[in-house]
């Protein structure tokens, strides 16, 4: 039921809507503060996050199509008469994709202006529907009832942040690929900042997470999984030395003169991070009791 095709779906949706989010962001912050949607955004590099960010989104909509086995279903999310998560999440991820297209063109083609009176909605808009697709992705699992270990709103507040984090690695990632760059330093500086407090957020909401898997008896084996099980070393090592805690470390030692470099390492770090956190949380579901053929009735009498 969940394969490789579902965690790539999980992670470059979710860091599509995340670098979505970010790129809006950064577009209302230069309306604000400036009167000008080119403070932060040299046409270079808003060409080329941009195109991340669509591709970003349109992949993962190929791998949700493909897991499906039969794309014409998607059709069936977005035009019914039963308005469920689904249906939310795939309007939401097309209206990404279309908000995401239009601000490209605006970047990419010199011949393309795009008004401030029509950017500025469209940015808030585009905030909105990234947050949609973020929130999306965890939500996903969690109305999957039969699955104990995803039963909790933490699943989607911790995609949702992690999302946003990788977003942040995405519009930092290309600012370390950009030649001309000195204008969007004091963009890095704030977004360097505000993906400190992501992270660390990120960490408080897994440690909520296992919390709640150690108190409830039907879930506690999924904790133990994570902590001192087969998955421990994915977990400890890739998710939170890579993912969390390298980051961290590596924010705090950027300066001007290795910030090229520095972001490149930030933003491997941190998609590295968050892909793991996608793979081993699809990688709890042979392990629920619920999934096995051999359940004894004693495990059935404990909360499902």
């Amino acid at each position: 039921m969940f394969n490789g095709l579902t965690v790539g779906y999980l992670f470059l949706g979710g860091t599509g809507g995340g670098t979505l989010v970010v790129l809006c962001v950064l577009l209302l912050v230069d309306c604000l503060r400036r009167f000008s949607f080119n403070s932060h955004f040299s046409r270079q590099y808003g060409a080329m996050a941009w195109s991340a960010c669509l591709l970003l989104l349109g992949l993962g909509v190929l791998c949700l199509l493909a897991d499906m086995g039969n794309p014409s279903r998607a059709l069936g999310f977005l035009f019914t008469r039963e308005v469920t998560v689904t249906t939310w999440g795939s309007w939401g991820l097309l209206a990404a994709m279309l908000i995401c297209g239009v601000f490209w063109l605006a970047f990419a083609f010199d011949n393309v202006n795009l008004p401030e009176a029509v950017a500025f909605p469209l940015a808030v808009a585009g905030v909105l529907a990234g947050l949609l697709v973020a929130i999306y992705t965890g939500v996903l699992l969690q109305t999957m009832v039969s699955v104990l270990a995803w039963g909790t709103p933490l699943v989607p507040a911790l995609f949702c942040v992690s999302s946003v984090s990788c977003g942040i690695a995405v519009a930092l990632a290309f600012v370390g690929l950009t030649p001309t760059r000195l204008h969007m330093m004091e963009a890095v500086e704030m977004l360097l900042r505000i993906d400190g407090w992501v992270i660390v957020g990120e960490a408080v909401l897994m440690a909520l997470y296992l919390g709640w898997l150690f108190l409830r008896p039907e879930t506690v084996h999924f904790g133990q999984h994570l902590l001192s099980g087969e998955g421990s070393v994915f977990f400890w090592l890739i998710f939170v030395g890579g993912g969390l805690v390298l980051p961290l470390i590596l924010e705090r030692s950027v300066t001007y003169a290795n910030h090229r470099t520095q972001l490149l390492f930030v933003a491997l770090c941190v998609l590295v991070g968050g892909f793991a956190l996608r793979a081993w949380m699809v990688g709890l579901f042979p392990l629920d009791i619920t999934q096995t053929t051999n359940i004894v009735s004693s495990s059935i009498g404990v909360g499902i």
